[in-house]
């Protein structure tokens, strides 16, 4: 993809994104993977969730917005009552989205974080030693808080 793609792309997501209620706007990644840029959606739940998506994204007049809900392998349209749960579970921080207050850099496996990258063909792999885990943490976007006080998200084994 050239940057003038990239920027169309980017364009066309941000176009889809602004017809959710309300907003929604993924984090947009994008890399260089042997010579060709990579783009990575990363769709967490927002602070807003759960939000209503329209039955038809493409249709320019008279969108009608429903939730959906992941259902097995399927995207389906929920019912009233998965409605309900959806609403109440927006008291609920999901797991991989709270930081870890009592995590610490000591507590990340370098051998395992340089492993993972490593399966991932993640040019961070060769940077850890260089820069620091913290370092290659916030480039995987795996810290939350300000530079002087930053924690670690919570991770599943």
């Amino acid at each position: 993809m050239e940057e003038n793609e990239l920027d169309m792309i980017q364009k066309e997501i941000l176009g889809y994104n602004n017809t959710m209620i309300p907003a929604y706007f993924p984090r947009v990644i994008i890399e260089q993977v042997d010579g060709k840029n990579i783009m990575v959606l990363w769709v967490t739940t927002g602070v807003q969730r759960p939000y209503k998506a329209p039955d038809h994204v493409t249709s320019k007049k008279d969108k009608k917005y429903y939730y959906y809900i992941r259902y097995a392998t399927n995207s389906v349209r929920a019912n009233a009552e998965q409605e309900r749960e959806l609403i109440s579970m927006t008291n609920y921080a999901p797991f991989d989205t709270r930081p870890n207050f009592e995590a610490a850099e000591s507590d990340i496996s370098v051998a395992l974080l340089t492993d993972h990258l490593n399966t991932t063909k993640s040019k961070l792999a060769k940077q850890i030693g260089k820069r620091g885990v913290m370092e290659v943490l916030g480039d995987m976007q795996l810290l939350v808080g300000p530079p002087e006080q930053q924690y670690i998200y919570q991770m599943q084994h």
